[in-house]
């Protein structure tokens, strides 16, 4: 119809344009379209073409750029021409080392004060406000960002995390992105399933550097630990039950009268034995029905309803520590995932330890730990290593004297024999915060904080 139009049909007169087509008409990203479509990269000159624009990224040698731009019909523009020292460029700041520092300088304070300002702002509205130029560009500056920035855009996704109340999972969202971005343009998918989990993770507990007794509440027996992703703590008083309590933060914790101080969390279904966790957002405790049926239960905090459950082979309900009978499994979280320590049966002498899919609580795989269930009373998981802590029944000074590392790259006779502090009497749990380096335990009734110092592994 255009050729029809412009061979047989009434002509105007030709007219040279030298200004361009204004921005927004209807006949701007045809015209563009025509007037581009014959230009191309080349191996000096890389062509990337919008809508109603396009931009040459190449390399001019001794000011030489008329290969490229002769073969195209074009001739640089010196004033729109820049050399890359620091440039914005569709809303990414890039510089000539292509790290994402000044780009991280401008978004981190920006984005604080919407953060908080944006406290009972609904989830969805979030992300559409901050949440996109929080990550905006991450395909770009994710794998070049440096520690002191990323450790930075971590304490604002963490603080995000807290004012809305749930959790924002930045490495999982840049891994996420980085693999969609990657199998557009490779042209076929890619699976992220586990790579979206994975951590560099490579130290090993060397010292318990301090000691805090919070305070004295509840029961004997019980456990309470803080979220990684937000400040909010979580409290379960006793060895069973379907009442879970939040506090916003250790401090609130520790000037509450009592447990019922916080906010009430009804669960589903009770839980058993101090073998529960919370991590990113999700309350996952242990069921058992019957001595025969011990179930996983994931609760999202956020919704108030079970996302997923499964099913345990833990046979005939037997205690994965000796000394704390009541707690049949036990769910611990590191910066490499999520873990479940159980016995695979009473006549299963040592400790078991499961590795979990975090999002459908599959079992990855399984290890036989060779650390005794005898005299043992809790454990922890720091970068996929085991700690068992042990204790005598007439309580005493508990220790760390077995470890088990799924990587092979520490053994139990080369690691060192760890005493607790001196205290009260017997863990009943011992819950490690990877952001934090620190245990929650939950010792006679006294909430106790042990900070950690670590030690990066001697790699084979």
């Amino acid at each position: 119809m255009i050729l029809d139009h412009l061979t047989k049909g009434s002509q105007s007169d030709r007219l040279l344009c030298s200004t361009g087509v204004p921005q927004g008409t209807v006949l701007a990203p045809l015209l563009f379209t025509l007037n581009t479509t014959d230009s191309h990269s080349s191996s000096s000159c890389h062509l990337q073409n919008f809508s109603e624009d396009s931009a040459a990224v190449g390399l001019i040698t001794d000011g030489d750029d008329t290969d490229w731009s002769l073969r195209n019909n074009l001739q640089i523009n010196t004033g729109k021409t820049k050399e890359l020292v620091s440039s914005k460029y569709l809303g990414v700041h890039l510089n000539k080392n292509l790290d994402w520092t000044h780009g991280q300088q401008q978004t981190v304070p920006a984005q604080e004060a919407e953060v908080f300002g944006s406290a009972g702002t609904p989830p969805e509205d979030f992300m559409t406000l901050v949440g996109s130029a929080i990550f905006y560009g991450m395909v770009c500056w994710s794998s070049s960002i440096t520690d002191r920035d990323r450790k930075r855009m971590d304490r604002l996704v963490r603080r995000a995390s807290s004012v809305l109340g749930r959790p924002m999972d930045r490495d999982r969202r840049r891994m996420d992105r980085l693999v969609r971005r990657a199998s557009s343009v490779l042209g076929c998918p890619l699976d992220n399933k586990h790579n979206a989990h994975k951590h560099n993770c490579v130290e090993i507990l060397s010292a318990i550097r301090s000691v805090k007794i919070l305070k004295r509440v509840g029961g004997a027996k019980g456990l309470w630990t803080r979220d990684p992703s937000s400040s909010r703590v979580y409290v379960f008083n006793g060895t069973s039950g379907d009442a879970v309590y939040q506090f916003d933060s250790v401090r609130e914790f520790s000037r509450s009268a009592g447990v019922a101080g916080g906010r009430l969390i009804r669960l589903p279904s009770d839980w058993t034995g101090a073998g529960g966790a919370v991590y990113n957002g999700y309350l996952y405790y242990v069921h058992q029905e019957t001595r025969t049926d011990v179930q996983l239960v994931k609760f999202d905090l956020m919704s108030g309803a079970v996302s997923d459950a499964a099913v345990f082979p833990a046979e005939g309900g037997a205690p994965v520590y000796e000394l704390n009978p009541e707690t049949v499994a036990d769910v611990a979280a590191d910066d490499e995932g999520l873990w479940v320590l159980y016995a695979a049966s009473g006549a299963e002498p040592n400790i078991n330890l499961a590795k979990l899919d975090r999002d459908s609580l599959d079992i990855e795989q399984i290890w036989d730990t060779g650390c005794p269930r005898e005299k043992a009373e809790a454990a922890f998981v720091i970068c996929g290593t085991v700690y068992v802590a042990y204790n005598t029944r007439l309580a005493s000074r508990s220790r760390l004297q077995c470890l088990f590392d799924v990587n092979g790259v520490v053994v139990n006779e080369e690691a060192p024999l760890l005493y607790f502090p001196r205290r009260y009497g017997a863990h009943a749990s011992l819950k490690y915060n990877p952001e934090e380096r620190q245990l929650y335990a939950w010792d006679d009734g006294y909430q106790i904080i042990y900070r950690l110092s670590l030690k990066r592994k001697l790699l084979l």
